[in-house]
C-alpha cells in the first residue's frame, strides 16, 4: 500500500474485521493478524536502463531486477506502464521475502491488493480451497519482473488482483495442511479459463496464472 493511499488502507482493514466477524458468529477457530507494507513507486526513464527506486526498502537492487526483465518488454512497455508492472511485481517480492524472514511465521500467509474484494468467509474456506490443489503440479511455474506465472485457484469467494500495492494478513488455522508441489497459489477471479492451463487432468479448479488476450487491456494491444 502507498502511504498517500490511506482510504485503501482502510478497505482492507474493514475486509479483515467483517472476516473475523463472520469467524467469531460461525465459531471458525483462527487467528487473523494484519501487517501493512509499504509499497515500491519506481520511476523509468530509458528502455535500456533500469527503473530507479529505494533500494533501502527492497530485497532486489535496481540492477538484479534490470536483469530480470526481458528486452521485449522493455523495448516495447510505456514508461509508466513498466514502472507499474515493476513496483507491483517487487512490492508483492518485498513483502513475502519480509514475511520469511519472520520468525515468528504463521502457518499461512495472504498477501491483499489494497483495492481486493475478499468475501467475509473466506477464511472459513481456505482448507477447503486448499484440498482442492493437487499434491503434484503438473509443470512448473516460472516468474519474472514481466509476468507472473503463478497456480490460480479460481474460485468464487477469492480476492481479486489488480496493479496496485498490497496488505497482508497472516492466518493461522490447524487444519491448513501443506502441499509440497505449491508454495504460492493466486486466487482470482477472472471469469474465464482454459482446460489447456489446468495444472493436470484431475484438477478441474486450479489453473495456472497466464496471460491471455481477455486480461490485456486495448491501450496496451495498440
Amino acid at each position: 500500500n502507498i502511504f498517500t493511499h490511506i482510504e485503501r488502507a482502510q478497505h482492507v482493514l474493514k475486509l479483515i474485521d467483517a472476516a473475523r466477524e463472520h469467524n467469531k458468529l460461525h465459531r471458525v477457530r483462527m487467528t487473523i493478524e494484519t501487517k501493512r507494507f509499504e509499497a515500491l513507486v519506481p520511476w523509468c526513464k530509458f528502455p535500456d536502463e533500469p527503473c530507479s527506486f529505494n533500494q533501502s526498502h527492497s530485497f532486489l537492487n535496481e540492477s538484479e531486477v534490470f536483469a530480470l526483465e526481458t528486452a521485449k518488454s522493455r523495448l516495447h512497455t510505456h514508461n509508466k506502464e513498466r514502472a507499474g508492472i515493476i513496483g507491483n511485481w517487487l512490492s508483492h517480492v518485498n513483502a513475502y521475502t519480509l514475511l520469511l524472514h519472520d520468525p515468528k511465521l504463521p502457518d499461512l500467509l495472504l498477501v491483499l491488493e489494497d483495492d481486493a474484494q475478499l468475501s467475509p468467509n473466506f477464511f472459513e474456506l481456505i482448507p477447503c480451497l486448499l484440498r482442492k490443489l493437487p499434491s503434484e503440479a503438473g509443470a512448473v511455474a516460472h516468474h519474472s519482473a514481466s509476468a507472473h506465472h503463478d497456480a490460480s485457484a479460481q474460485q468464487s469467494a477469492s480476492a481479486q488482483h489488480d496493479a496496485s500495492a498490497q496488505h497482508s494478513a497472516h492466518a493461522h488455522h490447524s487444519a491448513s495442511g501443506r502441499h509440497s508441489a505449491f508454495h504460492v497459489v493466486r486466487f482470482g477471479c477472472w471469469g474465464k479459463s482454459f482446460v489447456e492451463d489446468r495444472v493436470n487432468a484431475s484438477s478441474s479448479e486450479v489453473y495456472y496464472a497466464r496471460h491471455h488476450h481477455f486480461n490485456v487491456s486495448e491501450s496496451c494491444r495498440s
